[in-house]
């Protein structure tokens, strides 16, 4: 996936600069002293030469190169390193988008650019909000999340949507509201957050939260009487949410006196 590399050995048993031992070699990054074209993907990555040094890297930099990979129907983007915003050809389309934690997609506002669109990130950094609310893939966008660090806020509006080994990041709001998803998992993810991390809400709304193996922190930097898990039910009985919580622990966090139940792991408000 990455280093660097020096000239191709020309010793017997070597292919193309790599003893292979009859193995696999996939190279997705690096910079090489040889080419390695042999060994790099045909979907996804580029190889480019200066000088006598070939590097590999994904082929998808900018946000003109990832809305062209879309429209010429590919379905698994492979992001560089860089800033991105998912593009209006997405609309509808079943997408899965790969990177690193330096591949970081944006989404500060009410994006209706993904309308109808299945997305899966996969191992990259989202940026949602850092202040207000309702930012968030709108028009029925499902969502999932693999393995991806999520700073600021995001609010779910598609049917589905999930987190696994996921990471939130927020010291001043939530870090997700439920707002118009239906069914929401969360699997072995960890909340940073400086005493709010889950609202679960909806106007007029029925959902179906899990929570399962996760960990809540608090540094308490917002000092507010929030349980982890915050539950709005004001307009009750129109609204109706069924939370299952497994194997999950809380460092931090307060009772909720204004809350029904009184715990610091989830609160009705």
């Amino acid at each position: 996936k990455g280093g660097n590399f020096g000239k191709a050995s020309t010793r017997s048993g070597y292919e193309a600069g790599i003893l292979t031992d009859n193995g696999t070699v996939v190279i997705t990054g690096g910079s090489f002293g040889f080419d390695p074209i042999s060994w790099v993907p045909a979907e996804g990555y580029e190889v480019t030469k200066e000088n006598d040094v070939w590097t590999v890297s994904p082929s998808i930099k900018s946000n003109s190169d990832l809305e062209e990979a879309i429209n010429a129907g590919k379905t698994t983007l492979i992001l560089a390193a860089g800033t991105y915003n998912i593009p209006s050809a997405a609309q509808n389309k079943t997408l899965t988008f790969v990177g690193t934690k330096a591949s970081i997609v944006t989404v500060n506002t009410v994006d209706t650019n993904a309308g109808g669109a299945t997305m899966t990130f996969e191992g990259i950094t989202i940026q949602g909000q850092t202040s207000g609310d309702y930012a968030g893939w709108g028009n029925g966008a499902q969502v999932h999340f693999k393995d991806c660090t999520i700073n600021g806020k995001i609010t779910l509006y598609g049917k589905e949507a999930s987190f696994t080994d996921c990471v939130f990041n927020n010291k001043s709001d939530y870090s997700v509201w439920t707002w118009g998803a239906e069914n929401v998992s969360f699997t072995n993810c960890v909340f940073n957050s400086g005493g709010k991390a889950l609202l679960v809400y909806g106007e007029y709304r029925t959902a179906t939260v899990k929570v399962d193996s996760c960990k809540f922190y608090d540094d308490d930097t917002l000092n507010t009487n929030k349980a982890a898990i915050e539950i709005g039910s004001d307009r009750a009985p129109h609204d109706s949410y069924t939370i299952v919580i497994t194997d999950t622990t809380v460092n931090g966090f307060a009772v909720n006196p204004d809350a029904v139940g009184e715990q610091k792991l989830h609160a009705h408000r």
